[in-house]
């Protein structure tokens, strides 16, 4: 139960960093719906956000498969990525506190102050992992010319 809360927290933690990143890009080069930005855009965007990285790759490639299979791929290592991050933010606060408050904040601060330095040394940690499942994928869908 506490891993699937975690993938929850997780997912809703990439799309409040999706949200802010959209938000916070040059107004030329902004997704269209932060022009006139409402709460109810803001929280489209932000649970929708898997369908971004798919959706720029194909518009970049031209090549929907290709473009859906490496876009899963990086949505489910970013998803393993933050929910093993929280999950192991939660462990070590239950082995620092007994009560369920007081590991329930320990591990809020270990995840925020994570994000800022853990997070991104986990892409350099996930490169070798996500490089072994690309092999593959780019051998059953090939760049076409």
């Amino acid at each position: 139960m506490e891993i699937v809360i975690c993938a929850l927290l997780a997912y809703v933690l990439s799309g409040v960093l999706r949200v802010s990143k959209d938000l916070g890009k040059k107004v030329i080069s902004r997704p269209a719906w932060t022009t006139n930005a409402t709460a109810g855009k803001i929280i489209m965007a932000a649970l929708g956000w898997p369908i971004d990285p798919i959706v720029e790759a194909t518009r970049a490639s031209g090549q929907f498969a290709r473009s859906l299979a490496f876009g899963l791929l990086g949505v489910t290592v970013q998803m393993i990525t933050v929910t093993a991050y929280i999950w192991f933010s939660y462990a070590i606060a239950g082995v620092v506190f007994d009560v369920f408050e007081l590991q329930l904040a320990l591990a809020a601060v270990i995840v925020a102050a994570g994000s800022f330095s853990v997070l991104p040394l986990m892409t350099y940690i996930m490169a070798p992992v996500t490089l072994l499942f690309a092999w593959p994928l780019s051998l059953l869908f090939p760049k076409k010319k």
